[in-house]
């Protein structure tokens, strides 16, 4: 499940700052981006939410630890 999440946050990542680079490219002239921007939008949020799924799901079944 780790190499998992990591996969997941690692591609969350790069997804994010693509979206980030395509944003500064359409706002410095570059339309023929829109579309490439929109749909790695898309994706971007579906697998963002599915990290953070994920993650919650893997912290929440994670065994408790005693305060001794």
């Amino acid at each position: 499940m780790k190499l998992f999440l990591l996969i997941l946050g690692a591609l969350s990542a790069l997804l994010t700052v693509s979206q980030l680079v395509m944003g500064v490219l359409i706002a410095g002239g570059n339309n023929e981006l829109r579309k490439a921007h929109q749909h790695s939008g898309y994706l971007m949020a579906v697998i963002v939410l599915l990290y953070i799924g994920f993650s919650l799901s893997a912290l929440m079944s994670s065994p408790k630890r005693s305060e001794s």
